[in-house]
């Protein structure tokens, strides 16, 4: 073998060992890069990645099991305030004595999550507490700002009130929206609140259903609708839920407690009497009223 031909053969050789290295060393295997078909999984960067999509991912199932169960106990709460909502004290729009010292006007939309959420945390602990007590009288007003079916449900408000049925009204359109999970995941004007679906709840709640149509017919009831929400306008009201007390607007608090604590100190106020004013000095001789006289020396 000539000298060139030896080299060539230990070229062969040495070119042969390395390849054999590399199939066989850490990370060898198939493939001319030294990773397996899996071996890019157990790369930093690919790990950070699955495991940030696996975080994502434990998120969306968290927020739509405790969506879930919000909107379970939401419903649940509206139930059991209807169950023990006092119907002799009902009078249109508004429940409690004509005589309570506090009259709030509650300015609300039915599409709105916020409105949902004081009817379920809030309002029963006030009608409870207070409304049945008879220092407190409640009356809904419509504020149909969020769309379309903000203003045929306030029209079908007005059209329940008629038959002197609008809080079973009310507590079964803020159910459907609980039962939507309008306050998680609020949507508007999707076709909860359309005429005929609105005439169906009448149905349900045993209205005159054939009156209730009528009504949501009569512009009457779309003037009325206009008037509450120029009232609210008038008052300065933007936003819903909003509140006036004794045609005063104020603003509400969140959470049962703070109703209480706020509702508690305002009836007080209402509820003591006026200080009594000074009253003049009876005219006459009542003693010096300048200063006293020196006593005089011999």
């Amino acid at each position: 073998m000539s000298n060139r031909q030896a080299r060539r053969e230990a070229n062969r050789k040495s070119r042969q060992r390395a390849a054999n290295q590399r199939s066989s060393g850490p990370g060898g295997g198939q493939g001319g890069g030294g990773l397996g078909p899996f071996e890019f999984l157990k790369s930093p960067f690919t790990l950070g990645a699955i495991a940030l999509a696996a975080g994502l991912f434990g998120v969306i199932i968290f927020l739509a099991l405790t969506s879930g169960d919000e909107g379970t106990s939401k419903v649940e709460d509206l139930a059991e305030a209807h169950a023990n909502f006092p119907n002799e004290m009902a009078d249109g729009l508004s429940v409690g004595s004509e005589d309570s010292p506090l009259q709030i006007t509650m300015y609300e939309d039915f599409q709105c999550p916020f409105c949902l959420r004081f009817t379920v945390e809030d309002e029963p602990i006030i009608i409870e507490e207070y409304v049945k007590s008879g220092r407190v009288r409640l009356t809904f007003m419509s504020n149909p700002i969020l769309g379309a079916e903000s203003v045929l449900a306030a029209k079908g408000g007005i059209c329940a009130a008629e038959q002197n049925r609008f809080w079973d009204y009310q507590n079964r359109l803020f159910t459907i929206q609980a039962e939507a999970g309008q306050i998680p995941n609020e949507r508007l004007n999707v076709g909860r609140f359309t005429e005929p679906e609105l005439s169906k709840v009448a149905a349900d709640l045993g209205m005159d259903q054939a009156a209730f149509e009528a009504c949501q017919g009569n512009p009457d009831s779309l003037e009325e609708v206009d008037e509450q929400r120029a009232n609210a306008l008038a008052l300065g009201l933007g936003g819903t839920p909003a509140f006036v007390f004794n045609g005063q607007p104020r603003q509400g608090p969140s959470g049962a407690q703070a109703w209480r604590d706020l509702l508690d100190d305002f009836l007080a106020e209402l509820e003591t009497p006026d200080e009594p004013t000074a009253t003049e000095a009876p005219s006459g001789d009542s003693g010096p009223t300048g200063p006293t006289a020196e006593p005089t020396t011999e």
